[in-house]
């Protein structure tokens, strides 16, 4: 019997939104791993380890987006059955897996001539492995996207993760080296591809189709573009403070910006795959896909701003006692990037959308915007400021481009400027609130509360002052905020 690969129009919004919590449900299990595996290792490594780890993957992200096809994307976004073109994506993948890991081996003495470190050669050529078993993948893993079977798409990426922590940990203890880290990724990267398997069967075919390959690089091609600058823009500001700094400083950058970030990832996560599949069903309706985007935007603000102000209100606090005293001078730098998380889990929607519409264009020439700005500023910034300065060229130029992309997408699809006010009013308006709560309750404390009570007591007023507001001003302006999330609620 033949598999279906087609998604039925009837109750798509139940269905995304049903997959959206289960996936988001996978998703918070592997960044819950993630988080505990970052602590630990924060604990065991010193900075400079993270460095390393950080230089080698700029090599390996570097060459990975450079030969991106956009193929997995372009078979989503059709309409049709995708079925034919799966064995020309798999050896499509799998030839440039193999490529890709000879092109860094052989290269990687010139990465570790430019960041000026020896220890990083056999680190990278270790990882460029990860390479050749990422080109293996099943594209049938790749299809569970399309069908919104998100929770079985998310298992091979949580049980991945969770092999991760237990080898990088067991490793760390014993050998305190980035080597624990090594191992670790190329173990959760093997368990990954072979699960792929296990959650999408597929039978590899050594079947190529010329024709069938730029049909999808019709498509392909603007993913390319986007990922390649996408990619560039996350890499840079890395770059700049590899270089410009030293291994230790990128292990303070590359640690705050992960960690900053990680709590709006699992969102965006989320969203990129619930939202580009569910918007190409209703890329047809130009009224469906308004409606569908302004309560989009309305729940990611929501949920992105105040985690953001909050990280940035307890960030001495939270540093302090969750990761250790030793990552005290990334504080500056951590407090800044919490807004690029924000920005980040905005931007992801507005890019998810274009693609689902079939506009990847869009969010393509707001990338190339983003990469401008960043390589006009982050090199004056980090020699400058340090990773404070590397910190900052980075989350300006997020929010420059993705106020391009938002203003692109709505002359798209025909909505006005002056209906965002809402959209971002609130929820900026309970932060601002939340921001005087926390501040209050500094002042009354005056440091007399052990560390863990500190933090806890910060998170929760800050939690119980942003609703409250929150709510409140709903209520008066009639925004309907709480009748969507009820109703997101009750879809689940």
């Amino acid at each position: 019997m033949s598999r279906s690969y087609s998604t039925p129009e009837s109750g798509l919004t139940r269905r995304a939104i049903s997959a959206g919590f289960a996936f988001a449900v996978m998703t918070g299990i592997e960044r819950g791993l993630l988080f505990v595996r970052a602590l630990v290792l924060a604990r065991l490594l010193e900075p400079k380890e993270f460095g390393l780890m950080g230089m080698a993957f700029i090599a390996i992200n570097a060459a990975e987006v450079l030969s991106q096809t956009g193929f997995g994307r372009a078979i989503i976004q059709r309409r049709d059955d995708p079925t034919p073109f799966m064995d020309t994506v798999w050896v499509v993948s799998a030839v440039r897996g193999l490529f890709l890991a000879i092109v860094v081996f052989v290269t990687a003495p010139l990465f570790a001539d430019f960041f000026r470190t020896s220890e990083l050669l056999p680190v990278l050529r270790a990882i460029s492995l990860a390479l050749v078993l990422r080109g293996f993948v099943s594209p049938a893993w790749i299809l569970l996207e399309r069908q919104l079977r998100l929770k079985r798409f998310a298992l091979p990426a949580t049980i991945g993760a969770g092999v991760d922590l237990i080898v990088t940990c067991t490793l760390a203890v014993q050998l305190r080296s980035v080597w624990a880290m090594v191992f670790g990724f190329l173990s959760g990267t093997a368990v990954i591809v072979g699960m792929s398997y296990v959650v999408g069967p597929y039978r590899p075919r050594l079947r190529f189709s010329l024709a069938r390959a730029r049909e999808l690089h019709v498509f392909g091609k603007h993913i390319f573009r986007t990922e390649v600058t996408v990619v560039a823009y996350e890499q840079a500001d890395r770059l700049a403070v590899g270089r410009i700094g030293d291994v230790v400083s990128l292990g303070f950058y590359s640690f705050a910006q992960r960690m900053a970030t990680l709590p709006i990832t699992m969102f965006s996560m989320v969203v990129l795959r619930v939202v580009f599949p569910s918007f190409a069903h209703i890329q047809a309706s130009p009224d469906r896909v308004r409606d569908a985007f302004v309560r989009l935007m309305r729940l990611t603000a929501a949920t992105a701003f105040p985690v953001a102000f909050g990280l940035y209100a307890t960030a001495p606090e939270v540093v302090s006692f969750v990761f250790g005293k030793r990552w005290i001078p990334m504080t500056g730098a951590f407090r800044i990037l919490c807004f690029l998380g924000a920005t980040i889990a905005l931007e992801k929607c507005c890019t998810a959308v274009t693609g689902g519409i079939g506009r990847p264009q869009l969010a393509a020439r707001a990338s190339l915007l983003r990469l401008i700005l960043m390589s006009v500023a982050i090199v004056p910034a980090t020699w400058l400021y340090g990773i404070e300065g590397a910190a900052i060229a980075t989350t300006s130029s997020a929010i420059a481009g993705f106020v391009y992309l938002l203003r692109c997408i709505s002359k798209a699809i025909g909505i006005k400027s002056r209906g965002y006010l809402v959209v971002f009013g609130i929820p900026a308006a309970a932060c601002a609130a939340m921001l005087v709560t926390l501040d209050t309750v500094r002042i009354l404390w005056s440091g007399s509360i052990p560390p863990a009570a500190a933090v806890a007591l910060l998170v929760g007023a800050g939690a119980i002052s942003y609703t409250l507001v929150a709510a409140t001003i709903d209520r008066l302006t009639g925004s309907a905020l709480s009748t969507t999330l009820i109703r997101v609620i009750r879809s689940r």
